[in-house]
């Protein structure tokens, strides 16, 4: 069975799900929606190095291009059960040449993986079963 990638878009503030068994190259936004439900839930995160972009290279910076998405299978969307505890991402707040990974906001501890997650809002929540 093919993983389905869930991603908040920045640009319009929703939900984004990828399903895992398209063919071909790119995948194609399949489901866009305030919230989504997920099964078997577990991080990915795919960090590059740091990369120089046209504007960045403007003002002398540089950019860091790092992707992060929640793998799963998605069971429903525009749902709104129970939040537990929130799982944030923050790519800007780990030192230079660390992988950034997915924490629990109220402890700081790195998230690994639940059972079922809520996404929406640019957050995920574990859901109890």
């Amino acid at each position: 069975m093919s993983l389905d990638y869930v991603h908040h878009n920045l640009s319009n503030g929703r939900v984004c799900v990828r399903h895992g068994g398209q063919n071909g190259g790119a995948r194609r936004v399949t489901l866009s929606a305030d919230s989504v439900l997920i099964a078997d839930a577990v991080p990915n995160v795919s960090a590059k190095q740091w990369t120089r972009s046209r504007t960045a290279s403007a003002s002398g910076g540089a950019k860091r291009s790092v992707h992060a998405d929640i793998r799963g299978v998605v069971i429903a969307s525009d749902v709104m059960p129970k939040r537990g505890r929130r799982i944030t991402y923050n790519p800007n707040r780990f030192e230079s040449g660390c992988i950034p990974t997915f924490t629990y906001s109220d402890d700081g501890q790195e998230w690994k993986g639940s059972a079922r997650i809520l996404v929406t809002g640019g957050y995920a929540y574990e859901v109890q079963s």
